[in-house]
């Protein structure tokens, strides 16, 4: 959702929508299949369960005194509406093109003291649902080959990675803390084990990526620039699902108020 009003340009997201909700394999050679939620290796399924997992590794591995885990198969709010650890960050952003100044509302999950030197956490975790049609066995590979299993999963989930990676960089975190989490038995996505974790630095993260960080920047201001050759109002800003495509629509300031 884009609104733009006395000058200014506002970009969120839409209310109640799954734009939250996590990929999972979305660039694999062979990725889910866009099944019917009842399919719980169905894509809808898969991005329900790997969004709840993210949720409580976060409050897994931070200490937390009024938080409760969100069950996958009990919630009916959004994931984020209850407490969790972490706290929101307001940043300014300065292009040196054209003197636009973004102000970005980032997430930091955690902190912790190194050398007298508070550093700020990003805490993700990426899930394993079934080592059969995965392309690496974690538990078999993890240990003994982290790295190459962690090559192979940039390769099968690029778009959410990249996605982190982005919002690390935007945030200023230090580190990212990335967790392996795998179902206790392939046909239970309800119970899960965390197999290992590991840090990663969002610059060196980026780098692997190949995530250019001034092309980041460039479409930003490209899609801000658009926008604000119109007069003030509401927008949509839609990708295509199967083209490198996005679409901006104009709607009526009230649409999706009651969505």
């Amino acid at each position: 959702m884009i609104t733009k009003e006395d000058g200014k340009v506002f970009i969120d997201k839409r209310h109640n929508s799954r734009f939250d909700h996590l990929t999972v394999n979305e660039t694999s050679v062979n990725p889910p299949p866009e099944d019917k939620e009842g399919n719980i290796d169905g894509h809808p399924s898969l991005a329900l369960e790997a969004t709840f997992i993210n949720h409580n590794f976060c409050l897994q591995v931070t200490p937390q005194q009024q938080s409760s885990f969100v069950h996958l198969g009990g919630a009916t709010e959004s994931p984020f509406e209850d407490s969790r650890a972490g706290g929101v960050r307001y940043r300014l952003f300065e292009l040196e093109e054209g003197g636009l100044r973004i102000v970005c509302r980032c997430t930091v999950d955690a902190a912790v003291k190194i050398k007298e030197k508070d550093e700020f956490l990003m805490l993700r975790a990426l899930n394993e649902y079934d080592p059969r049609v995965s392309d690496v066995d974690w538990r078999k590979q993890l240990d003994t080959q982290r790295g190459a299993v962690f090559a192979t999963l940039i390769r099968s989930n690029n778009g959410k990675i990249a996605r982190w990676c982005a919002a690390s960089l935007l945030s200023g975190v230090d580190q990212i803390k990335i967790g392996f989490v795998s179902r206790v038995t392939p046909r239970d996505p309800y119970n899960h084990t965390i197999l290992g974790t590991q840090f990663y630095k969002p610059a060196e993260l980026a780098s692997q990526m190949a995530l250019n960080q001034a092309n980041m920047w460039g479409i930003v201001k490209h899609i801000v620039d658009v926008v604000r050759q119109y007069e003030d109002g509401k927008f949509i800003l839609v990708k295509d699902p199967n083209k490198a495509l996005l679409s901006l629509y104009a709607i009526p300031s009230n649409a999706f108020e009651d969505a």
